[in-house]
């Protein structure tokens, strides 16, 4: 019976995509494992199942690797804020969706953690990962078996 294989929650992947890609990746993994370059020299071929995941028009390619560049910036600078008597570094700017756009805008943390809309989509964001954190954890017990 064939594995099957679906989109984390919170991931814009459908659940065929989900299916089709992790069933390619498992294929490569020859050796019990699987490197980025490896997804993507195959994903350069137009027969790969994972070809159609990836943007192959460098100029577009190009500016969206630019955005993930400022992404990078934008979630690796911190602050350091005073919580209890206790400094902590937290992130300066979090991504929000703004409605009608779909693309998230980034805001201050103290933004993101007192405005009403913001703060819920940001704790819902909390709860998922935590839920995927969960579930990794029981992973580790059901192999420790």
């Amino acid at each position: 019976m064939a594995k099957k294989y679906n989109p984390r929650k919170g991931c814009h992947l459908s659940k065929e995509q989900a299916q089709r890609y992790g069933s390619r990746i498992a294929e490569l993994m020859k050796t019990g494992k699987v490197t980025a370059s490896d997804v993507l020299t195959d994903a350069k071929r137009r027969s790969s199942p994972l070809n159609d995941f990836f943007e192959w028009d460098d100029s577009v390619a190009g500016e969206k690797y630019r955005s993930k560049q400022a992404t990078y910036l934008l979630t690796n600078i911190v602050e350091v804020v005073e919580v209890e008597g206790v400094r902590t570094p937290v992130r300066s700017f979090f991504s929000v969706n703004q409605e009608p756009r779909k693309e998230g805008v980034y805001v201050t943390v103290k933004e993101a953690t007192t405005k009403p809309k913001y703060r819920t989509e940001l704790l819902e964001r909390i709860i998922t990962h935590l839920e995927n954190t969960t579930s990794l954890m029981k992973l580790f017990q059901y192999y420790e078996k």
